[in-house]
């Protein structure tokens, strides 16, 4: 019988798991005779998966925008450089969305000895050009804290 057939007994066995297979296939029993439904089944999933990622890419998009820094001094009521601390604010908090910084005399030095300073912080929420001031009392290197914001609804 297998020489009549020309088929070993392996390939008998994989064109009966094949013949199962394709018995029980619903989406071929039904799309197979019916291309146009099987192509806009198509088309419909893809529109779907393409809104689900497009609206996936706004949402992340459109998420608060960062914290850009304009300048930051610290001791200018004792007569420092304005924009002393610029670069460490920059470092701390440029790109965030809501920063603490922690006004520091040990990382930013002391500009003016025998003074009690402030630290003046100013910055703006990208792309918007208005620019927010936020300040600490003197004796601020003294471990006061800075809140920085662009979150919506946060204080600026």
């Amino acid at each position: 019988r297998n020489a009549a057939t020309g088929k070993s007994s392996i390939e008998r066995r994989v064109h009966s798991f094949v013949s199962t297979i394709q018995k029980y296939d619903l989406l071929n029993g039904y799309f197979g005779r019916r291309k146009a439904q099987w192509i806009v089944l198509l088309i419909v999933v893809n529109a779907g998966l393409f809104a689900w990622w497009s609206s996936s890419l706004i949402a992340h998009a459109w998420g608060p925008p960062p914290i850009e820094i304009v300048s930051g001094t610290y001791g200018g009521n004792c007569g420092a450089t304005n924009g002393n601390a610029t670069a460490d604010l920059t470092s701390k908090c440029d790109g965030r969305t809501v920063c603490s910084y922690k006004v520091d005399v040990r990382r930013l030095t002391d500009p003016v000895n025998g003074c009690g300073k402030d630290f003046v912080a100013t910055y703006s929420c990208a792309p918007d050009a208005t620019v927010f001031r936020k300040e600490v009392p003197p004796e601020a290197g003294l471990g006061s804290t800075l809140q920085l914001s662009c979150a919506p609804g946060a204080p600026r």
